[in-house]
């Protein structure tokens, strides 16, 4: 079986010139449930085949349990060309629909100083943000 999942539409502040002027944008986003040392979370991840790193806001770790302090780093170049260091630790990460479940491990990114997971996260549940025909899975 395969897990398959809806794009999402997102509303754009200006036309978008190489989409002839359209005012939303579909996306990949789908939920994940990111699984730390003593804590989860179901959040909205953005699929991206291109991207080289998972990354999430610092601020999720935190949630998550995970330290940071003595976790390895380096220091990435992004479009812009300004380099941002990111801190790596271990997560699991859950997906699942009513028939299947995958779940893996994997080394993800937390660059210094990005802080706005907790708001979201805080946003989403105040709001009750559920992805149509979907909910915790197990």
């Amino acid at each position: 079986m395969t897990l398959q999942f809806d794009y999402r539409r997102f509303s754009l502040t200006s036309p978008a010139i190489a989409l002839g002027g359209a005012l939303t944008r579909d996306k990949p986003v789908i939920p994940v449930t990111v699984i730390g040392p003593t804590n989860s979370y179901l959040v909205w991840g953005l699929l991206d085949p291109g991207s080289d790193d998972t990354v999430f806001d610092e601020d999720l770790a935190e949630l998550l349990g995970i330290d940071l302090d003595n976790a390895p780093f380096a220091d990435l170049i992004g479009v812009g060309g300004s380099a941002i260091r990111v801190r790596y630790a271990p997560v699991t990460f859950r997906l699942w629909s009513p028939h299947e479940r995958r779940e893996w491990s994997a080394l993800v990114g937390f660059p210094e100083g990005s802080r706005s997971a907790a708001q979201s996260l805080r946003v989403a549940a105040k709001q009750g943000e559920t992805h149509s025909g979907w909910a915790e899975g197990p």
